[in-house]
């Protein structure tokens, strides 16, 4: 049992101003289906994925993705770089969808095959 009861998405150290954006985009290629609000998505190349936070903050303080596959494959995975976050310019996160197999990126084969991601991001000044 937990010795605080927190309320909504608050973690202890960053009770100010802690944003959940949270999405998901159907990715075999070209970006169909996108379910979220705050963030863009751009496909970079094969397999590689951009997303971009519409608003502004000045700390991420947590992040992750994963893939939902219609047809589960065991030599995939999703990497995603430590997201870039600067006061004056809209966060971004690189996700890269990878065979391990081949030792590539590769795009998603199905047409429903989507991607999932998420960032806890903040604007408090108490952050460090």
């Amino acid at each position: 049992m937990a010795e605080r009861n927190f309320r909504s998405a608050r973690i202890m150290n960053y009770q100010k101003d802690a944003v959940l954006i949270a999405g998901s985009f159907v990715a075999n290629g070209a970006i169909t289906v996108v379910h979220g609000d705050g963030f863009g998505v751009g496909y970079t190349g094969q397999g590689n994925y951009l997303v971009t936070l519409t608003d502004q903050f000045r700390h991420c303080i947590a992040f992750g993705a994963s893939a939902g596959l219609a047809t589960p494959v065991v030599d995939r995975i999703i990497n995603c770089g430590i997201p870039v976050v600067a006061l004056g310019a809209a966060a971004t996160m690189q996700i890269q969808f990878f065979d391990t197999a081949t030792l590539t990126a590769q795009n998603p084969a199905g047409a429903a095959d989507r991607i999932s991601f998420w960032m806890l991001v903040s604007n408090s000044y108490q952050d460090t």
